[in-house]
């Protein structure tokens, strides 16, 4: 189905994504063969598109550019195939996996971070979109046309303004109830409606100038979304069909969760966020060896331990989540991600910990989060959250050297960066873990120094 949830993990719920779904594809059948023999040139360009077409769809991961430039060498002969298709032999597949390679080249635009990619992305799946509305003039009950038709109104959806974008998605989300009525087996039309309810209500949660408006109307679609989703399980054979649709479904609960949220519901966004973490621990029982899948639950399990209603749920919510980054480092000890997750964790524990007057607990949490975070910095050594984490953990336990090393680290990567220094000044004299070291000179004249915009990288 398609995807819009990401495991390429940046590191929150709502950036997790998993590989994309190829949309549907016709490969080159006996019937298309037989239909084509009698026009050689014609069945000559057919078969070099298709097998470009393949060529590409295998490099999409591992050289995205490469793919660029064979689907775009699939494309050209899909159109000279169809210059020379017989007149009384209109090919439905031919133009469907044009349709589709068109919708490949957006992807891997996407991916590949080409020039001048949005426009390309666009114009691809205009064209893609205005392809399929084609075959449905010669086949109205074209499922496959209709499914990959709202998947394509949906990414273009996402180019455009709010108004615009809500009737884009109306469109795709009336070819895709269609495409379900007419196929109700059909788990990737399901799936691919489920997201496009999600996307409906999302927006529809939001003013045009951005605000948060929570509406009766909105929930309904978000209920919507969620029964559809759960349709959409009922009908998948495989895991791996599962594991994805498992991982859109959590996705689409942490949106709305992030959403009241925003309104100050933290109630409302602590159910939502552990129901995607109920979600997400399905997920990761039928893929126990993909260390992303854990830390994706771990984020959501954050997320809803930072809404928890007591601090009983939320130190063991806190327990949960460093029990799932922990999962992941089982699997591979380097994990970035759940290095930086795990030590971060720690960190909040200890503050927790601290607040409860729990010192002893408290400094065993907090060594634990420096061992992380150090383990991390060995990786990438200029990230400016895990150097400012280190530098907290530091000031806490009363490592006063340490702390200034980082935090100067910090600060000269922030300067290099462009960040508004006397934004970051502000902040962290009112950041409580530092209200230790805040009378100390060194710290007083990098805070006077940054708040001026003068010079503060290290030589």
């Amino acid at each position: 189905s398609r995807l819009v949830l990401t495991c390429s993990l940046a590191i929150s719920i709502g950036e997790c994504t998993m590989p994309p779904r190829l949309p549907k594809r016709f490969n080159s059948t006996q019937s298309v063969r037989d239909s084509i023999a009698a026009a050689p040139t014609f069945k000559s360009f057919s078969d070099r598109a298709l097998d470009m077409h393949d060529k590409a769809e295998k490099r999409r991961h591992a050289d995205p550019e490469a793919a660029c430039t064979m689907l775009r060498q699939a494309i050209q002969f899909y159109h000279q195939a169809l210059e020379k298709e017989p007149e009384d032999q209109k090919s439905i597949e031919l133009r469907f996996n044009l349709g589709v390679a068109y919708d490949a080249l957006a992807s891997t635009l996407r991916d590949a971070g080409t020039r001048n990619a949005a426009e390309q992305i666009e114009e691809a799946l205009s064209t893609s979109s205005s392809i399929y509305s084609e075959i449905l003039q010669m086949d109205e009950n074209h499922c496959e046309a209709l499914n990959n038709w709202g998947a394509v109104l949906h990414s273009l959806a996402e180019t455009r303004k709010r108004d615009e974008a809500l009737v884009l998605l109306a469109e795709a989300s009336n070819k895709l109830e269609i495409a379900c009525s007419l196929s109700p087996g059909d788990f990737e039309a399901s799936n691919n409606l489920a997201d496009v309810l999600s996307s409906q209500a999302e927006l529809l949660s939001k003013d045009v100038a951005g605000n948060v408006v929570l509406s009766p109307e909105s929930e309904s679609i978000w209920a919507r979304a969620y029964k559809q989703f759960e349709t959409s399980m009922t009908m998948m054979q495989y895991d791996y069909d599962r594991v994805n649709c498992l991982c859109n479904w959590a996705n689409s609960l942490s949106r709305n969760a992030e959403l009241k949220q925003t309104v100050g519901d933290k109630q409302g966004a602590f159910v939502l966020f552990q129901i995607a973490a109920a979600k997400l621990t399905e997920m990761v029982e039928k893929q126990h060896y993909e260390p992303d899948g854990y830390v994706v639950l771990a984020e959501a399990q954050k997320s809803a331990t930072e809404n928890a209603p007591d601090v009983q749920t939320q130190e063991v919510g806190y327990s949960a989540v460093c029990n799932s980054y922990r999962e992941a480092l089982k699997i591979n000890g380097t994990h970035p991600e759940a290095l930086a997750g795990l030590g971060e964790t720690l960190l909040d524990v200890g503050r927790l910990f601290l607040q409860q007057g729990r010192s002893e607990e408290a400094m065993s949490a907090l060594t634990s989060a420096g061992e992380f975070v150090s383990q991390f910095l060995q990786q990438k050594e200029r990230d400016e959250v895990a150097l400012y984490n280190m530098s907290c953990i530091c000031s806490l336990v009363g490592r006063e050297e340490e702390c200034r090393m980082y935090l100067e680290r910090c600060a000269s990567v922030e300067y290099f960066n462009g960040s508004n220094m006397q934004k970051w000044a502000t902040d962290l004299s009112a950041d409580e873990d530092f209200a230790g070291m805040l009378s100390r000179p060194w710290l007083q004249e990098l805070l006077q120094r940054a708040a001026s915009g003068q010079d503060v990288r290290l030589q």
